[in-house]
């Protein structure tokens, strides 16, 4: 190395100085330091926040326009029945979460099929598998129904109760317990019929014998 060319000495490391004043710059990278993760963790919260009560608005509203298509729905039948609307009442199966209307079992006979379907959605088996009752079988006479067929052309004495089974459809030792438990069944007992006798008058529903002159005639339509 020449001596006409002059040597660089490395700066040594200036040491803060503990008495200078704090300028902006130093505010503001220490707040910024202080406040990045906190502000991440208040922004989750916040989108939390705002996510739940954006949930819960939702399904105020949705609730609200059931309900409003509910009261239509009632308004139409009421509109459209007009007297006969009073017989309907609330579906039980559906009252809390989507309300429906069904009409009254004095009105419209429940179906067996409707009312299998009605257990199956309550989770229970509408048609459980029984075990056989060994004191007691179908009766063979009327195959179970209770009931016979007398080839009769007579009204009211073509179909009759079956006497081997008192008209319960099974037969068996456990038929003498009804009696002993007071259940017995009572069976009328017809007056015989012979050949000769003549058959029971036609008449029409309100009991007018065919040939009257106000047979077949609804009542109050008479003059």
């Amino acid at each position: 190395m020449s001596t006409d060319e002059t040597q660089v000495e490395p700066e040594a490391p200036v040491e803060p100085d503990e008495d200078a004043p704090i300028t902006e710059e130093q505010i503001e990278e220490a707040e910024q330091e202080g406040t990045d993760e906190p502000a991440e963790e208040q922004g989750d919260t916040v989108i939390e926040e705002a996510q739940a009560k954006f949930d819960e608005r939702a399904a105020e509203a949705g609730r609200k326009r059931i309900d409003r298509a509910v009261k239509r729905m009632v308004d139409t039948l009421t509109e459209v029945l007009a007297e006969e609307s009073q017989f309907l009442e609330p579906c039980p199966r559906c009252a809390d979460d989507f309300p429906g209307l069904i009409w009254q079992p004095s009105v419209k006979q429940v179906l067996p099929a409707t009312r299998a379907a009605v257990m199956i959605s309550m989770g229970e088996d509408p048609d459980p598998t029984l075990n056989p009752d060994p004191r007691a079988n179908r009766c063979g006479t009327c195959d179970g129904w209770g009931k016979v067929a007398t080839g009769s052309r007579v009204h009211r004495q073509d179909k009759l109760e079956c006497t081997e089974c008192a008209g319960r459809g099974w037969i068996g030792p456990r038929a003498a317990t009804l009696t002993a438990n007071g259940s017995s069944y009572t069976t009328i007992e017809l007056p015989p019929t012979s050949a000769d006798s003549e058959p029971s008058p036609a008449t029409d529903p309100w009991g007018r014998v065919k040939g009257e002159p106000l047979y077949g005639v609804m009542p109050g339509f008479e003059s």
